[in-house]
């Protein structure tokens, strides 16, 4: 078997293991089910326009496009040395071309993720043709920036970057052509996504930790305090 055939399968198994978790919400009825691993396994139904959709869109979009280096993990490698990807390593490239994290973090992308060519109508219309039944961007990264419009957190598209919501517009484009829509979230990695061994990164500055977290151990617990009220994007 190819490398070429192993990555295309690779890239299937994810999308369809995404495009499942987010047509979860769309299935789950309260009354149905119990906050255990075994209700959801055992009442959990496949949506019936799913089982036909042979073909979807899975997509990575964010503040990590202004570099345009490395994958959408570049955020992680310019906090960690030996992280790399590809054999090309953000750590090093990083300081090369921005400077060291105490100067230039991942915060200093986001005043130039513009998205100022961004046309939802455009992609939509790509998305269609290409025989596409659905499309599932990711509504947020492990890097904790929200690209939709958020009340909850300052670093989200509508009120920095391209002071858009990008989501919400590819959104109703997408449904405009009949495919389904759905947003992903890979938020659940963000408490150790972030290096913050060099006290003098922007990591470990408390003006920041609504982006990149407060500093924890890969051992810790999750954290006891109540967190303030979330609203999930409605697509």
């Amino acid at each position: 078997m190819t490398t070429e055939i192993k990555r295309i399968q690779k890239t299937t198994i994810a999308i369809l293991f995404f495009m499942g978790i987010n047509t979860l919400h769309a299935q789950l009825k309260p009354e149905k089910f119990q906050p255990e691993w075994k209700s959801i396994r055992e009442g959990y139904e496949i949506p019936e326009w799913f089982r036909d959709a042979k073909f979807g869109i899975f997509l990575h979009w964010g503040p990590y496009a202004v570099p345009a280096y490395s994958s959408e993990k570049y955020p992680k490698g310019i906090y960690n040395e030996k992280w790399s990807k590809g054999g090309k390593k953000p750590y090093t490239y990083h300081r090369e071309h921005y400077g060291d994290t105490s100067k230039f973090g991942y915060k200093d992308f986001i005043p130039d993720f513009k998205a100022e060519k961004f046309d939802a109508n455009e992609w939509a219309t790509l998305f269609k043709n290409a025989g596409a039944r659905y499309v599932v961007p990711v509504a947020e990264h492990h890097d904790g920036y929200a690209m939709y419009a958020s009340k909850h957190t300052r670093w989200n598209v509508k009120d920095t970057g391209p002071k858009k919501d990008v989501m919400r517009l590819l959104a109703d484009a997408v449904k405009a052509k009949g495919m389904k829509f759905g947003a992903s979230s890979h938020f659940a990695l963000h408490r150790i996504y972030y290096e913050k061994s060099d006290p003098t990164w922007d990591t470990n500055d408390p003006e920041f930790y609504d982006l990149y977290g407060e500093p924890v151990g890969n051992d810790t617990l999750p954290t006891k305090k109540i967190p303030k009220p979330v609203v999930e994007p409605h697509y």
